[in-house]
């Protein structure tokens, strides 16, 4: 090709990959900046009336997409956060299943003469009653 140049470190010219840009960076940009009103779009007194009633009709145009693109850009953000909460955070900890090693409260001992009551069995066993009330003592 005629118009392409080798100067050692690349071919001028030629396209070069470009590198794709994250989201996260574009969504923060998006959610920092500002609408500006681009210097061709400006009204100017020696403009017609239809003039600028165009430059109106596409800085409109403009700002409603920048507005739009603004409002995608905050739902993306709300929506990763919630998913990140969701989802545990970013916590260092990690969190114990509670199924894994976990047993009933209402399993019973494995003897025949085992009784049955709320509570784990393996921590200790049923109070035993001493006969006697202590409080609300009926005639």
């Amino acid at each position: 090709s005629g118009n392409l140049k080798d100067d050692g470190a690349g071919i001028q010219g030629a396209e070069q990959p470009k590198k794709k840009k994250k989201k996260k960076d574009r969504t923060e940009a998006i959610l920092k900046s500002e609408f500006e009103l681009p210097t061709h779009l400006v009204p100017l007194e020696s403009d017609t009336a239809a003039q600028k009633l165009k430059k109106q009709r596409a800085a409109k145009a403009l700002k409603s997409k920048f507005k739009s693109k603004k409002k995608e850009a905050e739902h993306a953000k709300r929506q990763n956060d919630w998913k990140n909460f969701a989802s545990g955070g970013k916590s260092k900890k990690k969190k114990k299943n509670p199924i894994v090693g976990h047993t009933s409260i209402f399993a019973t001992g494995s003897e025949v003469d085992s009784k049955v009551g709320v509570g784990h069995q393996h921590a200790r066993n049923m109070t035993a009653s001493t006969g006697e009330r202590k409080r609300h003592k009926f005639l």
